[in-house]
């Protein structure tokens, strides 16, 4: 289990290439953020979780990183969406901790 799974986003990471390696029966990845920056962070992940699962790299880049990233295309998205939607988990905050407050924002303006 990968506990702050986003240690590994970055494909080419001395970490991501080791949690890699390791051998296990089953594995499972815990993140806040399971995207931030790039869809390729939410293939490596995958490649960990499920190798081959989004294909390699460059195939996932043609099929959804391209089209998504710099086409926006609704329809790579929702078919990326629904590949990857029964493996995902998503919790809200305000469904698994009522006795937080709610979201304070503060807009503090500097020179």
């Amino acid at each position: 289990v990968l506990d702050e799974s986003q240690n590994i986003k970055n494909i080419e990471s001395q970490t991501a290439q080791s949690a890699k390696l390791l051998n296990s029966a089953h594995r499972f990845a815990l993140s806040g953020t399971p995207i931030e920056n790039r869809l390729s962070e939410l293939w490596s992940l995958f490649d960990f979780l499920m190798p081959g699962f989004l294909q390699d790299l460059p195939d996932f880049r043609q099929r959804y990183i391209l089209p998504i990233e710099e086409h926006a295309n609704r329809d790579a998205e929702r078919r990326l969406k629904q590949q990857i939607s029964p493996f995902i988990l998503r919790r809200m905050k305000r469904d698994v901790a009522k006795e937080l407050p709610p979201k304070i924002e503060s807009v503090v303006y500097c020179e």
